[in-house]
């Protein structure tokens, strides 16, 4: 009693980039394969000179958010950043 039932689980993905955008493909594929699952995905982009490439990857894939940042934070203070700009 009282449990909520949907048909899909919602789930906050978040990516850290710092000059992989080939990786990030590949990542985004596979997040975006995902059946029966509600997803909102942020990619952080830790800057570098691939970021530009980062953002066309990024913007090759519906519903998925890019945060650019003016310098690199490091993974964990990027993925703290991504997660704050959930929903979930």
């Amino acid at each position: 009693e009282g449990a909520m039932t949907t048909d899909a689980a919602e789930v906050a993905v978040v990516v850290a980039s710092h000059s992989r955008p080939g990786p990030i493909a590949q990542v985004l594929a596979s997040v975006q394969a995902q059946k029966g699952v509600r997803l909102e995905v942020v990619v952080v982009d830790n800057k570098s000179a691939r970021s530009d490439e980062v953002a066309e990857v990024v913007g090759r894939f519906e519903n998925v958010r890019l945060i650019r940042l003016d310098q690199n934070l490091g993974f964990g203070r990027s993925v703290n950043r991504g997660v704050v700009a959930t929903s979930a």
